[in-house]
């Protein structure tokens, strides 16, 4: 039906994605659709685990997201990044299924291209907002460091956020919000 009314376009996001068939990824593969993966929102409500590496090599944008605090309790990234990579490797029986550089992309080429921002955010080059977060490897959560993508996707968590850069501007540092927050305050607003 989405594709007899042309609703299947590369603007079009479909979030969850839990009960894709072999001909919807053809389709949304054919139309550029883009799908957000939100692993912790379906497993948290029993809705069912989508066939992300399916999709990635039939060559469907993958985006990863958190979904809202009513079927998440969480908005952790790095969390969301680790589900995303484990419940694949277990569901397929197959722990090469996905990789930790897949599951980096699809947090950040795949979220920018998802949102149609790929022009201004998504990678560090020039002529994009400087938007980034500095990784701090040194906590002992994160050793040992053999690989520095399975590091923040497997061993990672918010202790590791040194900085958060918005449009080249910083907005939290070692545990400081910038232009007056704290967290407190984000948590009373």
């Amino acid at each position: 039906l989405l594709e007899e009314i042309g609703f299947l376009t590369d603007k079009m996001l479909a979030v969850h994605c839990v009960n894709l068939t072999e001909n919807d990824i053809r389709r949304f593969a054919e139309y550029g659709v883009s799908i957000s993966h939100n692993p912790a929102p379906n497993l948290y409500l029993g809705s069912g685990i989508p066939p992300i590496p399916e999709s990635l090599k039939a060559g469907i944008n993958v985006a990863l997201g958190t979904d809202g605090a009513a079927s998440n309790n969480s908005t952790d990234m790095l969390e969301t990044m680790k589900l995303a990579a484990l419940i694949q490797k277990g569901f397929h029986r197959d722990a090469s299924v996905i990789t930790a550089d897949q599951v980096i992309r699809m947090a950040t080429c795949g979220g920018s291209k998802a949102i149609g921002m790929e022009n201004l955010v998504g990678t560090l080059e020039a002529g994009k907002k400087a938007d980034m977060i500095l990784f701090d490897p040194r906590h002992l959560k994160s050793f040992p460091n053999h690989n520095a993508e399975a590091t923040v996707v497997y061993a990672s968590s918010e202790e590791n956020i040194d900085t958060t850069i918005v449009n080249g501007k910083i907005v939290y540092h070692r545990g400081t919000f910038s232009g007056g927050y704290s967290e407190e305050d984000l948590i009373q607003e």
